[in-house]
């Protein structure tokens, strides 16, 4: 029977159907649960939910231990060449020792809760903190299912569970504030049984994924992983160690700091921003297909080893994310205090636009960083991630020391210098390493030229007294007119997309 391509241009086109689908879904409802939460909960509990949730991203990296690097580099490396069994024993003993480390990590957490509540802001809120650590155990596990599937290209089993999850929130914290019901402990009973549902999807799903099939032949899966073992080791602890120094950096433990640091009220309103800027790089174009992109960016490399055909790529998904990051700025820009003020019933002041600004220009040049992240793990080489990682987490330590002074302006600041920084030595630890990455200045400089444009028709709108939807309009419609005009995607990038969805 001939074997079809597992990563050919029909599953991948397939796959992004599938993906955009079910992303539309949960984008809508995430939305819509972010509206509900900011709306319905007082700015106390609000600001003691934004330092709950940062605790799933502090546990899934700390709890990882490089079992998420590895299924992301060797899944697709493997089901490419049709070694079903492996993949079958890899995910099976890569899941449970997982789960095994994560239920060790939550138990020894629930224990510390007393000690590392006051630590946080969290003082008086004990009780929730032990009712959700159970959602984090559940999301990050989900998670870790969720990788596995998106590795194999399996997007209609991947969007289902992360749609029901996301959907079914929604609605249940809908109805709850429509009847002025909503509070914290109920906000973390709702995520408690809504993870525990998508848990069952997502598990079901890869079972069935799994199974092995009459044609999968006979290969010895366990002889492939001992043969490999200490090259999955090495690529696994560099993968958790480079995890573990931009840790810092991320927004789990910005949230923490925060918490510990300011007052109530700048608590909450660096959550809400913080919240903002995650929905954005969640539901930005290039993102939301990180599923399909870094397994075909993978399994494309190790086929046959074109560097440049990876790095175009590369810069190409860049531009696109960079398209939609820089629409948000001149969104953000026109719309002002108030578009911030329509959306948070007039709970954050003027100090709100400055703030997601800042978080949005930190989005735009973290896009690239991921970029080359991406780059980085399709050429098997997580040393050099290393070295970046310090350099940028090392970015949070001014950042804290002009704390007391900036407020919650001083973190953002502080982590737009650290990552171009950062980005600027990857690149250099990558070409010492014989691979020459190169940016796309004049596509990246042409979307600078297209936000000028947007921001300079808003600015004008403003001028003439026009309220702040209209000022948006004139914004986008500014932006788009130059985007078009300056045309950052070139004949080449073209020619590469056609050729990924050609490809059998």
């Amino acid at each position: 029977m001939t074997r079809t391509d597992p990563y050919s241009g029909s599953r991948i086109a397939r796959g992004v159907i599938h993906l955009l689908g079910g992303k539309a879904l949960v984008s809508v409802a995430g939305i819509g649960t972010f509206l509900v939460l900011v709306q319905a909960l007082p700015v106390e509990q609000f600001a003691a939910y934004t330092v709950l949730f940062a605790l799933v991203e502090l546990v899934d990296a700390l709890s990882g231990v490089g079992v998420p690097h590895v299924l992301a580099r060797y899944v697709p490396e493997l089901y490419a060449a049709h070694r079903r069994r492996t993949v079958r024993h890899l995910v099976v003993v890569a899941l449970a020792l997982r789960g095994a480390l994560l239920f060790a990590f939550a138990g020894v957490a629930y224990l510390l809760v007393p000690v590392v509540a006051p630590m946080v802001g969290l003082t008086g809120w004990e009780p929730a903190f032990r009712l959700y650590l159970v959602v984090v155990v559940l999301r990050v596990f989900a998670q870790a299912v969720f990788g596995v599937l998106e590795s194999m290209l399996h997007q209609s089993l991947a969007q289902l569970g992360a749609g029901s999850v996301t959907l079914s929130r929604f609605v249940l914290l809908w109805g709850a504030a429509a009847q002025a019901k909503l509070d914290l402990h109920l906000v973390i009973l709702i995520e408690l049984a809504t993870e525990a549902v998508g848990v069952l999807l997502l598990c079901g799903g890869l079972a069935r994924t799994l199974s092995l099939r009459a044609d999968d032949g006979g290969e010895d899966g366990a002889g492939w992983v001992r043969a490999n073992l200490r090259r999955m080791l090495d690529f696994g602890f560099k993968g958790y160690l480079q995890h573990l120094l931009i840790m810092p950096f991320g927004g789990a433990v910005q949230r923490l700091i925060v918490g510990a640091s300011l007052s109530t009220a700048d608590v909450a309103l660096f959550g809400f921003a913080r919240s903002v800027a995650d929905l954005a790089r969640r539901y930005l174009p290039a993102t939301m297909l990180a599923g399909v992109i870094r397994p075909v960016l993978t399994a494309r490399y190790v086929s046959d080893r074109r560097f440049e055909d990876l790095v175009r790529a590369a810069n190409l998904v860049f531009k696109v994310n960079a398209i939609g990051i820089c629409l948000g700025i001149v969104v953000l820009h026109a719309g002002g205090r108030g578009l911030v003020d329509a959306v948070t019933s007039a709970k954050y002041g003027e100090g709100a636009v400055i703030l997601l600004l800042l978080m949005l220009a930190v989005l735009l040049v973290s896009s690239l960083r991921l970029m080359l992240d991406h780059v980085s793990h399709a050429v098997e080489r997580n040393g050099p991630l290393v070295v970046s990682n310090a350099v940028i987490t090392l970015s949070i330590l001014p950042g804290i020391a002009i704390l007391p002074v900036a407020g919650v302006y001083a973190l953002p600041l502080s982590n737009l210098l650290g990552l171009g920084f950062g980005c600027f030595v990857l690149v250099r630890w990558l070409r010492a390493g014989g691979f020459d990455y190169r940016y796309d200045a004049a596509g990246a400089g042409k979307m600078l030229l297209a936000s000028a444009g947007g921001m300079a028709a808003g600015q004008v709108s403003t001028a003439l007294q026009a309220n702040w939807m209209l000022s948006v309009a004139c914004a986008v419609l500014g932006f788009a007119v130059v985007a078009f005009a300056s045309r950052p995607f070139d004949t080449a990038d073209r020619a590469l997309m056609a050729a990924m969805f050609r490809r059998r």
